[in-house]
């Protein structure tokens, strides 16, 4: 839903999802412009549902195929990160791609204190012995 998209009016921001004789929806998927995406399971029908961008955010920690879980995400002060491999290093960068934060490591879970990250978006870059790969970050 966008909202504010005309001139002297405005958009709600509700959806009406009609679900027929069904009395619940297996999910709930939101797309926020950020990126974020949340995703709420089992819904029951006949309900009002605020969401707040993040609440819900399956994010980074359920990626099974790249053998890394970054949690919690969104994350207020300590970010972890595990992996099936050695973690050897470990770069922050804002939403514009410039590096924040460069740590190295050699181990295969690390706990990385953020608490001095503003809230926002981030990009979470982790290098293992299986490549480089790159997540986005939500600091609370």
């Amino acid at each position: 839903t966008l909202c504010g998209e005309g001139y002297l009016s405005q958009n709600s921001k509700s959806e009406i999802i009609g679900l027929g004789s069904n009395t619940t929806v297996d999910y709930v998927k939101v797309n926020w412009l950020s990126g974020t995406e949340d995703i709420l399971n089992n819904v029951s029908a006949n309900q009002v549902l605020t969401i707040v961008e993040g609440s819900e955010t399956l994010g980074l920690s359920d990626l099974p195929e790249n053998n890394i879980r970054i949690y919690p995400n969104p994350v207020a002060d300590v970010l972890n990160i595990e992996s099936s491999k050695a973690i050897l290093s470990v770069s922050i960068f804002n939403i514009l791609g410039q590096p924040l934060r460069q740590i190295t490591h050699n181990d295969i879970s690390l706990r990385l204190n953020v608490s001095e990250l503003s809230a926002g978006s981030y990009i979470v870059q982790i290098s293992t012995y299986d490549g480089m790969k790159s997540y986005k970050l939500i600091k609370d």
